[in-house]
């Protein structure tokens, strides 16, 4: 079975991985804040490969720790914030196949998060892949009851 990581991500799978709109996407390749990305052969699709993908969460990474630099900001919204940020770090690096020591996750992840995970966990990994077993484990773990 060829993973998503091999055959790469179209522009659709990347918004929902990363959360951010297509048009920052779009001027973050145009203004050179990430590498360019090449287009398929079918309807000229861009296809996001795990380079793209790491480039692109280094970006997203280094501009909102910027903006928790804000002197504006009190101390628990920056914390927060910061907390926030190494979560999706993290998730980012489970999403590209990267070892991850899960005792890290210290503090719950969010609703949004957990859905994040499971739905590209049962998209992109077969049960009886490692990443797929990372990503139970860590939300088993942390015992979530949604309502």
């Amino acid at each position: 079975m060829t993973s998503k990581i091999q055959k790469g991500y179209s522009t659709a799978e990347v918004l929902e991985i990363t959360g951010i709109s297509k048009s920052k996407l779009f001027s973050m390749e145009r203004d050179g804040r990430i590498n360019p990305v090449l287009r398929g052969s079918e309807r000229r699709q861009r296809r996001f490969t795990r380079e793209h993908l790491q480039n692109l969460f280094d970006v997203i990474t280094k501009e909102r720790l910027s903006s928790c630099g804000n002197s504006r900001l009190k101390d628990d919204v920056r914390q927060k914030q910061i907390q926030e940020i190494e979560q999706d770090r993290m998730i980012f690096q489970i999403i590209l196949g990267d070892e991850v020591d899960l005792n890290t996750f210290t503090n719950r992840l969010s609703e949004k998060n957990v859905i994040r995970l499971l739905r590209f966990a049962m998209e992109n990994f077969s049960p009886s892949e490692k990443s797929f077993g990372q990503i139970i484990t860590l939300i088993d773990k942390k015992n979530y009851d949604f309502e």
